[in-house]
Parts: C-alpha cells; sequence; structure tokens
C-alpha cells in the first residue's frame, strides 16, 4: 500500500460507473486501505457522511467526507486544535 507522504494533506478520490456498475477509481480504493487499514476512527457526525480519524503511525488527524454524498471520498489531514468543531 502507497502510505501517506509528509507533503499530502488531502486525498480526493472518485466513484465512476462503467459498464452499468460502480466503480472507486486508485485513489479511492487507496482512501478505503487507509481507512481500514491505518487509521483508527475517532468519531462521526450523525448522518454518517463526516468521521474524524487518526493516523495510527502518525498521530494526524484526517477528516474524512463524501461532499456529494455519492461521487467523491475526501480525507483532509488538519491540525488536532480543529478537531472539536468537525463533528
Amino acid at each position: 500500500m502507497q502510505t501517506l507522504q509528509l507533503n499530502e494533506d488531502q486525498l480526493v478520490g472518485s466513484w465512476k460507473q462503467i459498464d452499468g456498475k460502480v466503480v472507486a477509481d486508485e485513489t479511492c480504493q487507496r482512501i478505503q486501505r487507509l481507512v481500514s487499514q491505518v487509521f483508527e476512527k475517532i468519531g462521526a457526525d450523525s448522518t454518517g457522511w463526516k468521521r474524524l480519524d487518526c493516523d495510527s503511525r502518525n498521530r494526524n488527524l484526517w477528516r474524512l467526507t463524501y461532499p456529494h454524498r455519492w461521487g467523491s471520498d475526501r480525507p483532509a489531514n488538519h491540525s488536532q486544535s480543529r478537531a472539536g468543531h468537525w463533528l
């Protein structure tokens, strides 16, 4: 798995319809691996469309959102001082 680089502060994946099937692009697949293997869930909002995760390797906080509900995953790295405003 490609690990996060120090200069990465946002990943934007997308879902596309190909031959009648919804398929995650390479970035979205990477995000899914990070969420399942590296990130630790801290919390989520009541809708489930926003969640806060912590990178288990360096303790950086990542906010995972689905801005269009369907179409893209979008984690963004943020400072701990803003964490309380996310959920």
